[in-house]
């Protein structure tokens, strides 16, 4: 249900064009649930050179913080902590189109929309991510406004006095 056949079919074709690019999973595997992502199956996956498995974890903060991006192509949510979590911790975010995630994402701004069990979709918001980062360019336009606002500043001082 997470979309983690998508994931990594979007994966494999990005890395058709651009080895150097690396792609992680991190969570539960072999776990009580039909939908589950099977060990082999991530073991095959590692052994191709796709993904890199970081294991499971109760805090996925530090991992966040190292990504360039996080990546949900769920196929149904609540509203996903860990989107919450990238959010809040100004990381791009690629997500379906399905409730709950495009609750966390304004598509273009924050991140990336895609559609729901489309690893070509997928594979081109990625894409989009890897040439354009979202938050430099809303960090630097945060920085012009600013200097704006001092340099408007000296110019009405120097208006009023």
């Amino acid at each position: 249900d997470k979309g983690i056949q998508e994931y990594v079919d979007a994966a494999r074709l990005i890395k058709k064009d651009n080895s150097n690019i690396r792609f992680q999973i991190l969570g539960f595997l072999d776990v009580d649930n039909q939908t589950a992502v099977l060990r082999s199956d991530v073991d095959s996956w590692v052994e191709e050179g796709i993904i890199e498995y970081l294991n499971a974890t109760d805090d996925v903060r530090p991992f966040i913080e190292k990504s360039d991006c996080v990546v949900l192509p769920s196929y149904r949510e609540g509203t996903p902590k860990t989107l919450l979590e990238a959010g809040a911790m100004g990381k791009p975010i690629i997500t379906t189109n399905v409730e709950g995630c495009k609750d966390v994402v304004d598509d273009g701004v924050n991140g990336y929309l895609c559609k729901v069990r489309d690893y070509n979709d997928l594979a081109k918001k990625m894409n989009k991510k890897k040439t354009m980062n979202l938050f430099e360019i809303y960090d630097y336009i945060e920085k012009l406004e600013k200097r704006l606002k001092r340099v408007e500043r000296r110019l009405n001082k120097k208006k009023y006095k």
